[in-house]
């Protein structure tokens, strides 16, 4: 469903002079539309209303850049296509950071791990082994008394 040109055009121009009545009725015309758009891509429906709030609260602080001549409806799906795609960048980078920081944990780990053993062995009285070495060799049997 769309609004009429007319209508559309009407409250742009009301929300651009700051009426937050026309706001209220964009947003209440165009919500649905914009958070099925985000649910598509994010796949999980609470992230989707987070970010169509997003998406609505930049239309108010950017509400004198928009073009009345031009399509409110592509104006609104290029700023939730752009917010998508920031969102993606931040997850792709968080997950990255979480590789590095992982195998820096793993190498501190190892390297923890190691100092501990070298400390543990250094400690170790070595010198009773000698004697284990010129022991006999041989059958050992236990006989019953």
């Amino acid at each position: 469903m769309k609004l009429p040109l007319d209508i559309e055009r009407e409250l742009i121009r009301k929300l651009i002079n700051g009426d937050k009545i026309a706001f209220s009725h964009l947003f209440s015309f165009y919500k649905s539309q914009v958070l099925y758009y985000c649910v598509h891509f994010v796949k999980d429906k609470e992230i989707a209303e987070d970010i169509t709030q997003d998406i609505f609260l930049t239309v108010w602080e950017k509400k004198e850049d928009i073009r009345i001549e031009q399509s409110f409806s592509a104006f609104l799906y290029t700023i939730a296509r752009n917010r998508i795609y920031d969102i993606f960048r931040s997850l792709s980078a968080r997950s990255v950071l979480y590789e590095k920081l992982m195998e820096q944990a793993i190498d501190y780990v190892d390297d923890v791990e190691k100092s501990l053993e070298e400390k543990e062995y250094s400690g170790i009285d070595c010198t009773g082994f000698g004697a284990v070495e010129s022991a006999p060799t041989g059958d050992f049997r236990i006989e019953p008394e």
